[in-house]
């Protein structure tokens, strides 16, 4: 921690002068903000789902929506609490941190609930938006493989208390558990299938943010949803060992 220069105390410089140069020259702590435990909560899903849908709709921008062009002003850190090691098809927990390193405010989808930004009334077109954390393996003689364990995160206009603001340098943190299991049934990527008990790979986290439109009209319901163009956040590969059951 530094002290109050010699200078400006024997200046008597006032305590809030001095409160303002330590603010301008030193950074802020990082601090958090929340902590989300989907470990503990059953996610409810809204009660309709399109008729169509399709992804890359031309509506509007939303007054929310976090899905911007070039650099995203996030971090994202995954931890193992329960180790590195990882037995094929069983589930496993993981920690993610995802913190503000921009300069300014941001705000992010917060509600694990689905049902939460669906409107009363059937017949009411209504948008909302998506953050969504994917988990993918990366194994040395073989493309990536996704997994059976994501986090979806929803926010809506209509609904201030889905969504969460974070100031420069807060982070949040979500605690969930996922399947060590490909999301493709039809992936073939256990190490017994390669001759091996175990084997080494890097467990990656990947943030992507969408928005979406639903609308009713006479003939149904359609959807339409618009993907980030910027790149999804990654986090740091995390080196683990696959034990096959």
């Amino acid at each position: 921690m530094s002290s109050i220069p010699a200078w400006a105390a024997s200046k008597g410089v006032s305590a809030i002068l001095l409160a303002a140069l330590c603010a301008t020259h030193f950074p802020l702590l990082a601090q958090e903000r929340a902590t989300l435990d989907l470990t503990k909560i059953s996610t409810r899903h809204r009660l309709r789902e399109p008729a169509t849908a399709e992804v890359g709709g031309s509506f509007g921008p939303i007054s929310d929506n976090p899905v911007a062009v070039g650099r995203q002003p996030q971090n994202l850190h995954l931890v193992l609490p329960g180790g590195a090691t990882l037995q094929t098809g069983d589930e496993f927990f993981y920690e993610i941190r995802l913190q503000n390193v921009s300069d300014n405010a941001i705000t992010l989808p917060w509600d694990p609930n689905s049902a939460d930004i669906e409107p009363q009334d059937p017949t009411k077109t209504y948008e909302y938006s998506v953050a969504s954390i994917a988990f993918s393996l990366q194994l040395p003689t073989k493309s990536d493989v996704v997994l059976n364990a994501s986090i979806l995160l929803y926010s809506s206009t209509d609904r201030k208390d889905t969504s969460i603001a974070l100031e420069p340098r807060e982070w949040v943190r979500i605690l969930a558990k996922g399947l060590l299991s490909p999301a493709n049934v039809n992936e073939t990527w256990q190490p017994q299938l390669w001759g091996q008990s175990q084997i080494q790979a890097k467990l990656r986290a990947n943030l992507t943010f969408s928005s979406s439109r639903f609308t009713v009209t006479a003939t149904g319901s359609h959807e339409e949803t618009r993907i980030g163009t910027h790149a999804p956040v990654r986090s740091e590969p995390i080196p683990v060992t696959l034990v096959s059951r």
